[in-house]
């Protein structure tokens, strides 16, 4: 393509579409290759009141139509892991390639090369959301369970249990702050855990 042989381009795009036809077809899951991940942490330290106020304002914003503000005030309330993961979009390219081929065969060879450099240069990026005080929440869990395990409940020593009880109502308090914040509820099923 880029020396300007038609016949040569055409002739290697039939032989990608193939491949590429049969790969998809016989390994549906390579239709998005990962090939890169990244993970950021957003961590807000702030107690429950802190949190109202600023949903409170935020749902204030979003009545008056700033809807700009609003999503300022949100982003604050942000205490999340977020894994973005990097795809080439293998499903894209042979429709992708079908209209390269259609354009060098009009000898529109320019338009071909941008649509290839585009199509190659091409990512899908997905985004998991791990909420913090869930993890937080769990952590605590199974730290109660770790310090009851194998004991009967009765003969667990006084400063154990008050342990395991301290270690649960910090999970508790955990699953408030992340329903708070919007992470803990029926909507995002992810994570709903329920705490009474």
């Amino acid at each position: 393509l880029y020396n300007g042989d038609k016949k040569e381009a055409l002739a290697a795009l039939e032989k990608v579409i193939g491949k590429l036809d049969i790969l998809l077809a016989l390994n549906p899951e390579l239709s998005l290759i990962p090939i890169d991940a990244r993970i950021e942490t957003l961590n807000l330290i702030a107690d429950e009141a802190a949190i109202k106020d600023i949903r409170e304002e935020a749902e204030s914003m979003m009545k008056k139509g700033y809807l700009q503000a609003a999503k300022g005030l949100l982003n604050q309330l942000s205490n999340e892991v977020r894994v973005n993961t990097y795809h080439l979009p293998l499903q894209t390219y042979p429709l992708a390639i079908r209209e390269i081929a259609r354009l060098i065969d009009q000898d529109k060879m320019d338009e071909a090369k941008v649509l290839l450099t585009q199509t190659l240069n091409t990512l899908v990026i997905t985004t998991r959301v791990i909420p913090i005080p869930v993890l937080n929440s769990q952590f605590m869990i199974t730290k109660a369970s770790d310090i009851t395990k194998d004991t009967d409940p009765k003969d667990l020593p006084a400063d154990k249990k008050e342990e395991a009880l301290d270690a649960l109502k910090k999970a508790k308090e955990q699953l408030k702050i992340a329903e708070l914040m919007g992470y803990n509820t029926p909507a995002n099923s992810d994570h709903w855990l329920r705490y009474k």
